[in-house]
Protein backbone atom coordinates (compact mmCIF):
# COMPACT_ATOMS: atom_id res chain seq x y z
CA UNK A 1 0.00 0.00 0.00
CA UNK A 2 3.38 2.47 0.50
CA UNK A 3 3.95 2.30 -3.30
CA UNK A 4 0.52 2.74 -3.91
CA UNK A 5 -0.13 6.04 -1.86
CA UNK A 6 3.32 7.09 -3.19
CA UNK A 7 2.00 6.69 -6.50
CA UNK A 8 -1.28 8.38 -5.96
CA UNK A 9 0.42 11.35 -3.92
CA UNK A 10 3.02 11.95 -7.03
CA UNK A 11 0.38 11.72 -9.40
CA UNK A 12 -1.76 13.78 -6.96
CA UNK A 13 1.51 16.48 -7.78
CA UNK A 14 1.81 15.92 -10.94
CA UNK A 15 -1.54 17.01 -11.70
CA UNK A 16 -1.45 19.96 -9.42
CA UNK A 17 1.69 21.17 -10.29
CA UNK A 18 0.05 21.14 -13.99
CA UNK A 19 -2.70 22.39 -13.35
CA UNK A 20 -0.79 25.90 -11.62
CA UNK A 21 1.25 25.77 -14.70
CA UNK A 22 -1.85 26.26 -16.79
CA UNK A 23 -3.10 28.75 -14.44
CA UNK A 24 0.02 30.79 -14.94
CA UNK A 25 0.24 30.39 -18.58
CA UNK A 26 -3.27 32.13 -18.49
CA UNK A 27 -2.19 34.72 -16.62
CA UNK A 28 0.67 35.13 -18.58
CA UNK A 29 -1.87 35.27 -22.15
CA UNK A 30 -3.86 37.61 -20.12
CA UNK A 31 -1.36 40.04 -19.38
CA UNK A 32 0.41 39.57 -22.71
CA UNK A 33 -2.44 40.41 -24.60
CA UNK A 34 -3.70 43.29 -22.29
CA UNK A 35 0.34 44.94 -23.04
CA UNK A 36 -0.01 44.12 -26.74
CA UNK A 37 -3.18 46.17 -26.52
CA UNK A 38 -1.47 49.18 -24.92
CA UNK A 39 1.38 49.03 -27.10
CA UNK A 40 -1.42 49.14 -29.82
CA UNK A 41 -3.29 52.20 -28.91
CA UNK A 42 0.37 54.01 -27.75
CA UNK A 43 1.35 53.45 -31.33
CA UNK A 44 -2.22 55.02 -32.32
CA UNK A 45 -1.30 58.11 -30.20
CA UNK A 46 2.52 58.49 -31.56
CA UNK A 47 0.98 58.57 -35.46
CA UNK A 48 -2.16 61.13 -34.08
CA UNK A 49 0.87 62.87 -32.23
CA UNK A 50 3.21 62.66 -35.07
CA UNK A 51 0.90 64.10 -37.35
CA UNK A 52 -0.48 67.05 -35.48
CA UNK A 53 3.39 68.04 -34.87
CA UNK A 54 3.27 68.41 -39.11
CA UNK A 55 0.13 70.63 -39.15
CA UNK A 56 1.84 72.55 -36.31
CA UNK A 57 5.63 72.81 -38.14
CA UNK A 58 3.85 73.76 -41.28
CA UNK A 59 1.48 76.53 -39.82
CA UNK A 60 4.75 78.07 -38.01
CA UNK A 61 6.70 77.70 -41.37
CA UNK A 62 3.71 79.54 -42.71
CA UNK A 63 3.88 81.86 -39.88
CA UNK A 64 7.33 82.91 -40.14
CA UNK A 65 6.77 83.73 -44.11
CA UNK A 66 4.21 86.13 -43.03
CA UNK A 67 6.15 87.73 -40.39
CA UNK A 68 8.85 88.02 -42.72
CA UNK A 69 6.87 89.62 -44.81
CA UNK A 70 4.89 91.87 -42.70
CA UNK A 71 8.77 92.74 -41.84
CA UNK A 72 9.49 94.44 -44.63
CA UNK A 73 6.20 95.99 -45.44
CA UNK A 74 7.18 98.01 -42.05
CA UNK A 75 10.04 99.05 -43.22
CA UNK A 76 9.06 99.97 -46.40
CA UNK A 77 5.93 102.15 -44.61
CA UNK A 78 8.96 103.36 -42.17
CA UNK A 79 10.85 104.91 -44.87
CA UNK A 80 7.81 106.45 -46.37
CA UNK A 81 6.97 107.96 -43.01
CA UNK A 82 10.61 109.24 -42.94
CA UNK A 83 10.08 110.30 -46.27
CA UNK A 84 6.96 112.17 -46.29
CA UNK A 85 7.92 113.62 -43.00
CA UNK A 86 10.72 115.49 -44.48
CA UNK A 87 8.67 116.86 -47.27
CA UNK A 88 6.11 118.26 -44.58
CA UNK A 89 9.27 119.52 -42.70
CA UNK A 90 10.82 120.95 -45.86
CA UNK A 91 7.15 122.61 -46.88
CA UNK A 92 6.41 124.10 -43.65
CA UNK A 93 9.89 125.78 -44.00
CA UNK A 94 8.98 127.11 -47.43
CA UNK A 95 5.43 128.11 -46.21
CA UNK A 96 7.05 130.17 -43.17
CA UNK A 97 9.23 131.98 -45.64
CA UNK A 98 6.74 132.73 -47.83
CA UNK A 99 4.90 134.30 -45.22
CA UNK A 100 8.06 136.24 -43.92
CA UNK A 101 8.32 137.41 -47.65
CA UNK A 102 4.59 138.69 -47.95
CA UNK A 103 4.96 140.37 -44.29
CA UNK A 104 8.03 141.98 -45.47
CA UNK A 105 6.09 143.24 -48.84
CA UNK A 106 3.18 144.42 -47.03
CA UNK A 107 5.04 146.58 -44.65
CA UNK A 108 7.13 148.05 -47.53
CA UNK A 109 3.52 148.94 -49.40
CA UNK A 110 2.44 150.16 -46.53
CA UNK A 111 5.93 152.15 -45.63
CA UNK A 112 5.14 153.95 -49.30
CA UNK A 113 1.89 155.38 -47.80
CA UNK A 114 -1.18 155.15 -49.50
CA UNK A 115 -1.56 154.92 -53.50
CA UNK A 116 -3.32 157.02 -55.29
CA UNK A 117 -5.50 154.72 -57.61
CA UNK A 118 -7.93 156.12 -60.12
CA UNK A 119 -10.79 154.72 -60.92
CA UNK A 120 -10.81 151.88 -62.56
CA UNK A 121 -13.02 151.40 -65.87
CA UNK A 122 -13.65 148.16 -67.90
CA UNK A 123 -11.12 149.67 -70.89
CA UNK A 124 -8.31 149.08 -68.55
CA UNK A 125 -9.27 145.54 -67.62
CA UNK A 126 -9.64 144.48 -71.44
CA UNK A 127 -6.74 142.75 -72.95
CA UNK A 128 -4.27 144.35 -75.64
CA UNK A 129 -5.81 143.08 -78.85
CA UNK A 130 -2.41 142.41 -80.11
CA UNK A 131 -1.68 139.80 -77.24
Amino acid sequence: MNRARLSVVCALLGTLGLWGCAQNSTRASAKSSRLQEEVAGLTALRDQLRQELKAVQSERDTLQQETAKLGLLVQERDEQLVARTSERDQNATNLDTLKKGLKSLMDQALSMGPMEAGPVTTAALKPAEGS
